[in-house]
């Protein structure tokens, strides 16, 4: 066919380019190693670098001003709905600054971590907003987890304060750590004093680790902050937009369901624990609410349309934490306004590329880079590789987490120095395609992911061998 041969022909153009690049490196260097000569053109070149051109500005704020703005703003509008209950933006501002302060007197502040662990509801949302407005930063305990996993995580990042509800108190580790619970809400509702600046953290969470231990990214309300604009602009949120939360707090992309539309002045409207695990219950719920921007992982959104979803024109759908089939696009794409694929690691805070889909034939593209975000395909000795080309997939940019809870080992191997600044290694293979979008290709290494969950392998070998009745050998 006519496009298929346009594709051969320009494959074998960049190919040919590549080859006169090489033999250019030769005469130049006689003694350079094969995988040291040069491939990209002087025109490949230029393009990566046209499209890593991503430079927006952003407000030098946290996360906390970023709402106070807001609920300022507009503080009659509903900003948090769930099980019937509905806070407007006044109301959740109040309620925080009342908590925040509870906060302060325990010693709350810059880069201190207050864990949270309580169940999806408006509760939950009063408390993240309380944490940040105290100034310290937040790390989001599900009540689902294991409790093995759950006294890991409480042990390894040391938090000195815990907020929760007055019935969970005997499942917290009580040695050196102070519990704060919910209903201790008193005082002013002003707002406090800001005392945290962009560059300390927002929040910490955990992921698997290769080391069988899980291991906790710190993310600063810099990088947030420029996620959260971003995705103002595009895929894009308003005042005028609802935004159904899905997702356990636990998994990083909880935060753009609670934070962008608060930031925004739009809606937040939280599916409960029970809705969130029921894709009927949950299918009821979409149809009563008609949220106008819905995010889930492909898992979550097969389940949705196994129930018989039939859709809505008017939602905005985010899919992303694992990768998206081709087949799900095209299921997806006639039920919804837009479709967005999202890609991103929690080291380089939620989503680092995004990309609308307008057809569900072919590979699905990860996109291009958001916001003050740079990607790079490289060799394994660092450079650059060609268009078309599979390399190793990197990130840099503003939304680089600081690196793992005291790891600095595994901070350094993971946050490398290049050429192009400091960028994370994803252990994802990428290629460019001739317009500028990438297409992830998979992993380097046996990574999993589990309804968008990162498995390291590693980690289920550590917890088998622990068991008395398994031997190696």
């Amino acid at each position: 066919s006519f496009p298929t041969r346009t594709l051969f022909r320009s494959t074998m153009q960049r190919m040919a380019g590549h080859w006169i690049t090489m033999l250019e490196g030769i005469l130049e260097n006689p003694d350079a190693k094969l995988s040291e000569l040069p491939l990209l053109t002087a025109e490949e070149t230029r393009k990566v670098s046209k499209w890593n051109e991503t430079m927006r500005p952003i407000p030098h704020v946290t996360v906390s001003e970023m709402f106070e703005s807001r609920a300022a703003q507009t503080p009659r509008a509903i900003a948090v709905e769930c099980n019937g209950r509905w806070l407007t933006y006044r109301e959740l501002n109040q309620e925080a600054n009342r908590l925040a302060r509870r906060l302060r007197e325990a010693g709350a502040g810059p880069d201190t971590l207050v864990g949270l662990y309580t169940d999806r509801g408006c509760d939950m949302v009063i408390a993240l907003l309380a944490i940040l407005k105290s100034g310290a930063a937040y790390l989001p305990l599900d009540p689902a987890l294991p409790e093995e996993r759950f006294r890991t995580i409480v042990e390894d990042a040391q938090a000195p304060i815990l907020v929760t509800e007055r019935w969970r108190a005997d499942k917290i580790p009580a040695a050196g750590t102070t519990v704060i619970y919910l209903d201790e809400r008193s005082g002013g509702a002003g707002n406090l004093e800001q005392i945290a600046e962009p560059s300390n953290l927002a929040y910490v969470l955990y992921t698997s680790g290769s080391t069988g231990r899980p291991k906790g990214v710190e993310i600063p309300h810099s990088a947030m902050v420029n996620f959260l604009e971003s995705m103002r602009w595009e895929p894009g949120f308003t005042a005028a937009d609802t935004l159904l939360a899905l997702t356990t707090m636990s998994f990083d992309i909880a935060a753009l369901e609670i934070f962008l539309p608060l930031i925004s002045g739009g809606r937040v409207a939280i599916a409960s624990q029970q809705d969130a695990r029921d894709p009927a219950r949950l299918t009821e719920l979409i149809r009563e609410i008609a949220p106008s921007v819905i995010q889930a992982t492909p898992a979550t959104w097969r389940a949705i349309i196994e129930t018989g979803w039939a859709g809505d024109p008017r939602v905005k759908i985010l899919c992303g934490g694992e990768a998206m089939p081709p087949d799900l696009a095209q299921q997806l794409l006639p039920r919804c306004s837009e479709l967005w694929n999202m890609y991103g690691p929690t080291e380089t805070t939620i989503w680092s590329t995004v990309h609308r889909l307008e057809n569900g034939t072919g590979p699905v593209p990860i996109g291009r880079p958001i916001a003050n975000t740079q990607v790079y395909v490289l060799d394994a000795k660092g450079n650059l590789v060609p268009p078309g080309v599979t390399g190793d997939f990197y990130i840099g940019g503003a939304g680089l987490a600081r690196g793992y809870v005291r790891r600095e080992d595994l901070t350094k191997e993971r946050f490398i120095d290049t050429a192009w600044g400091k960028l994370y290694r994803t252990g994802d293979l990428a290629r460019w395609l001739p317009d500028g979008k990438v297409e992830c290709l998979g992993r380097s290494d046996n990574q999993l992911k589990i309804r968008g969950f990162r498995i390291e392998p590693e980690e289920i070998e550590a917890a088998v061998l622990e068991h008395p009745e398994v031997q190696i050998g």
